[in-house]
């Protein structure tokens, strides 16, 4: 068996409280019946991010599903959700539904504060593995002055490497204003 077709961990969901904010009905369905087939019970949907906020602080949910598109501003909602006073639980997981993909609408996600961020079209696969990566990865909120999330950095424990986003230093140990190169296969090194 090969790594990438690992049997994902079962899980009971049944207990699980799920918002999902989606405009589509057909997502809606689609998303209540893959997470239904998970076993999961409670479940409180909205098409709009405004009622989708008031539903969020109705039922404080595990787990928000958030879509983001031209007609849905799930932004809005994240914000809300991150932010807002009412906000039962600033820390829930979000994860961000959508079919723009493009990398600035990644980043401008993650910098919102989403934890997870899942492409459409979506497979029961696709969702599981997000909701395990939850469950197993549960990332530490940090707050600063423009930001409050779960913490964008993907790693475990202390590093230990080489740090990529100092300027590269000279022999004498000062800054010499060049950035680290990047070898063939992408790695940066400071010779």
């Amino acid at each position: 068996m090969k790594d990438d077709e690992k049997k994902l961990p079962a899980y009971d969901l049944k207990d699980l409280v799920i918002l999902i904010a989606e405009k589509h009905p057909t997502m809606r369905t689609i998303l209540r019946e893959v997470l239904h087939k998970f076993g999961v019970r409670k479940l409180y949907e909205a098409s709009t991010p405004e009622s989708g906020f008031e539903k969020f602080c109705d039922a404080n949910p595990d787990i928000a599903f958030v879509d983001w598109g031209p007609e849905f501003d799930g932004m809005e909602l994240l914000e809300k959700i991150r932010k807002d006073k009412r906000s039962p639980n600033r820390m829930v997981p979000v994860i961000i539904v959508t079919g723009y993909t493009e990398a600035h609408r990644v980043y401008e996600a993650r910098d919102a504060g989403m934890t997870e961020f899942l492409a459409q079209p979506v497979s029961a696969e696709a969702i599981y593995k997000h909701m395990v990566k939850m469950i197993e990865n549960a990332r530490k909120f940090i707050k600063t002055d423009d930001y409050f999330g779960p913490d964008r950095r993907r790693h475990k424990g202390e590093y230990k490497g080489i740090e990529r986003r100092k300027e590269v230093q000279a022999s004498d140990g000062k800054p010499n204003g060049q950035k680290p190169k990047a070898d063939s296969e992408g790695n940066e090194s400071s010779s």
